[in-house]
């Protein structure tokens, strides 16, 4: 069986064993959809109408070279380098050069959905540098070995008890279940890291 199915079948067992699991995922996917209903009612949009806009803006950039050229332009213009990379492995190699030349043995990320896609974090590792997460809910999937199971909500799967076990044994310390005290001790554990980080990755 591939490994992407293996991952998954082991993914519905637990699900199937932890019934608070679901219930905690139904709860978060339904605050979900009841705070982007809010906001489209608060903004006045109609949603397929905007919904074509977006998609018809996207299309449009991704067809028209002088949109990329032209931010290009303002970085430099700022003092910055631009790679246009034709592949995931040249912009991961580009990556790894940087982290050589500032002598970084890890690099601070935040999110960044192209980095999942050209698996950056896999690359760097493989010639010893770890990329650490900084969003919260990849720093979770992070943590626990697992692939982010939605876009905006990488670690919607997990409950807060789960949570706080995997960073007590992570962090060799006792962290309660409370979101707040989460919050708190993933935060005393990234600000040395960011403090210390000689390199650091955002999506643009």
């Amino acid at each position: 069986m591939p490994k992407g199915r293996q991952r998954l079948a082991a993914e519905v067992r637990r699900s199937i064993e932890e019934p608070e699991r679901i219930g905690k995922l139904w709860e978060a996917m339904e605050r979900g959809r009841a705070n982007r209903a809010a906001t489209i009612e608060q903004a006045g949009l109609d949603l397929p109408v905007f919904r074509d806009r977006v998609r018809s803006i996207k299309e449009t950039a991704a067809q028209d070279p002088s949109i990329a050229e032209a931010f290009a332009d303002a970085v430099r213009a700022n003092g910055g380098r631009v790679l246009f990379a034709a592949t995931g492995r040249e912009a991961v190699r580009y990556l790894l050069d940087v982290c050589r030349a500032q002598g970084a043995e890890f690099l601070v990320k935040s999110k960044s959905l192209t980095s999942e896609e050209i698996e950056m974090n896999q690359g760097l590792a493989a010639e010893g540098i770890r990329a650490i997460e900084t969003d919260l809910g990849e720093l979770l999937c992070q943590v626990a070995g697992e692939k982010p199971s939605h876009l905006v909500f990488p670690a919607i799967h997990m409950t807060s008890d789960r949570i706080a076990k995997m960073l007590t044994e992570e962090y060799g310390e006792p962290i309660a279940s409370e979101p707040s005290s989460i919050l708190s001790a993933v935060r005393a554990k990234l600000r040395p890291l960011f403090l210390a980080a000689k390199v650091g990755v955002t999506g643009a």
